[in-house]
């Protein structure tokens, strides 16, 4: 049996995905979630290359499936939740609220949740957000990012590094981040400079804390990103970002060549003075972003 479950639309590109639960046989069988393009059902080799996510058809039954599917959506698309889906880890203004996507979690007014759970009620799915990488490596990013820290923790941060100029500095330009994307402003840079073994790493990664994990240590993807990154790599992590602050690593990495155009075009791309570089997906070319973030340098 196949079930639809909601209609989720990409608050970037506009596009609609038709959302679907449908039974993998096994043992157990199990319920599965599957998202499809909505332009799918008008391909059968589009539908029958489904039967990898273990959808049981073929190009026998595509047709059928394609007709049924379209069917059932159109007759039901009153009734289905419609729901969002974001290319952005941070805040995301949906029906004239904010959101706030972190890793698997959505914060709202109302509390936090799973984010995008298709196996909720109706009324919790509707106008829920979730994640869509479209790009190789944006998942495994979106594991940096996490709802474990409390209100009460953040107020005891502060108030450890309120007699702190450099710190509180860094940590206020972190918190900007969410302030300029609900204002709609351009992002900016901050710059730390120091000697070494004067601890702006260590104030750098305290600050990133606030969201997930800071850095690389234990093998696994941080927050932080090398000066010694390519440009688009760089551009790449910034775009993903969404009222959470960049970190950028390592400034010494700069003196090679190349390194002065490379800072100059992140801070006027920060600073909303040029679109991102539009990428092809699986669907077509993915539309231009401007970043929405602050860059935390040291």
């Amino acid at each position: 049996p196949i079930v639809p479950v909601a209609v989720s639309k990409n608050l970037e590109t506009g596009e609609e995905e038709l959302v679907v639960m449908h039974w993998r046989r096994g043992d157990p069988g199990k319920w599965v979630t599957l998202r499809m393009d909505a332009r799918i059902l008008a391909s059968r080799n589009h539908l029958a290359a489904l039967a990898a996510h273990g959808l049981e058809v073929n190009l026998q039954n595509a047709g059928d499936l394609s007709l049924y599917l379209s069917g059932v959506f159109r007759v039901n698309s009153h009734l289905l939740p419609l729901t969002y889906s974001t290319s952005r880890m941070g805040l995301q203004e949906v029906d004239g609220k904010w959101l706030c996507l972190l890793g698997d979690r959505c914060v709202s007014a109302a509390g936090v949740a799973v984010a995008g759970r298709s196996d909720a009620g109706a009324g919790t799915l509707a106008g829920s957000l979730s994640f869509k990488a479209t790009g190789a490596g944006e998942t495994a990013l979106t594991e940096v990012f996490s709802t474990r820290g409390t209100i009460d923790g953040q107020r005891e941060l502060m108030a450890l590094v309120a007699g702190f100029p450099k710190a509180r500095v860094i940590m206020n330009a972190a918190l900007a981040a969410s302030v300029v994307t609900i204002a709609r402003r351009p992002g900016f840079v901050l710059d730390v400079f120091a000697a070494n073994g004067s601890s702006k790493s260590t104030l750098t990664r305290l600050s990133a804390s606030m969201f997930g994990r800071a850095d690389d240590s234990g093998g696994h993807v941080g927050q932080e990103i090398p000066w010694s990154s390519t440009l688009p790599s760089m551009e790449l992590r910034g775009g993903m970002l969404s009222g959470l602050p960049m970190y950028i690593d390592d400034s010494k990495h700069l003196a090679g060549h190349g390194g002065g155009e490379k800072a100059s075009s992140m801070v006027y791309t920060v600073g909303g003075g040029a679109k991102l570089r539009a990428e092809m997906g699986g669907t077509g070319t993915r539309s231009k972003k401007v970043m929405q973030t602050v860059a935390i340098s040291t």
